[in-house]
């Protein structure tokens, strides 16, 4: 999903049947993170006053996608879990 357009450098965060793809992008670097979803224990979804965002558990560590439009973190967790379910 996309992040804020508001912003100049915006994050994105895209949900496949195999994996969840994390791009982060900064001033000087960018970060991508592949987590397959059979390594996703749980996932929760948070709805912010301004935005939302996302954690995974990861093998034990906690993965969190910030600053999403305001709902987004909701929805991914759901079609995240769906996907969850099917494995």
């Amino acid at each position: 999903k996309k992040q804020k357009s508001s912003r100049m450098l915006t994050d994105d965060l895209s949900i496949t049947d195999k994996r969840v793809l994390m791009w982060m992008r900064g001033f000087t670097s960018s970060n991508i993170e592949s987590v397959p979803l059979e390594n996703i224990s749980s996932v929760e979804g948070n709805k912010g006053t301004l935005t939302g965002d996302v954690v995974f558990n990861v093998t034990g560590n906690l993965v969190r996608f910030r600053d999403m439009p305001r709902n987004d973190g909701l929805q991914a967790a759901e079609i995240i879990r769906k996907l969850l379910d099917k494995l």
